[in-house]
């Protein structure tokens, strides 16, 4: 294993290709293992919304009541829509006033809301609204600070149904 005549063996000549082709090749492998990477969190991205979408279904069947429905979907649709508190307001309390008949927190169960311009709004129009800062909004304002302290922002999703409308509200603390 000695070198041809004239020429010497020089290891360390060896050793600075073979790294000088790792640095060639570097950007390569970077440019091939992004998309895998990519690749890879959509998956968990997919299979986390058939996961909670199988589970919604689940709550569709199992449920036994209108209120028990709502409390499986919330607890199904936690992930997805990564809320820290969500609640279901239904007119079951008088008109004019809602009442939070399913919760993921029990300080929001059996909770009473007047309806006031923001939840009026939402109410009639049937669209979705943002509270960035529920503490500007009336309806909150009237709460107590156990259940204001629960959501800093909101997402209000009106519930239309063929007898009464409810409403879904999703919260983040922060």
């Amino acid at each position: 294993l000695l070198p041809p005549a004239g020429r010497a063996l020089d290891v360390g000549q060896k050793q600075r290709d073979r790294a000088a082709g790792q640095d060639e090749l570097a950007p390569v492998v970077h440019r091939r293992r992004v998309p895998v990477e990519r690749s890879e969190q959509r998956e968990r991205g997919l299979r986390a919304q058939s996961e909670a979408l199988l589970a919604g279904v689940r709550a569709l069947t199992e449920a036994s009541t209108p209120d028990d429905l709502f409390a499986r979907v919330l607890e199904a649709l936690r992930e997805p829509l990564s809320f820290d508190d969500a609640f279901v307001l239904r007119a079951s309390a008088g008109p004019g006033t809602l009442v939070a008949t399913a919760a993921t927190n029990p300080i929001l169960l059996d909770s009473r809301w007047t309806i006031a311009k923001g939840f009026a709004r939402i109410l009639e129009a049937g669209r979705v609204v943002i509270h960035l800062e529920t503490g500007l909004i009336g309806e909150w304002k009237a709460q107590p600070p156990e259940i204001r302290a629960t959501a800093g922002s909101a997402i209000c999703i009106p519930l239309r149904g063929t007898s009464e409308t409810a409403l879904l509200v999703c919260t983040r603390q922060s």
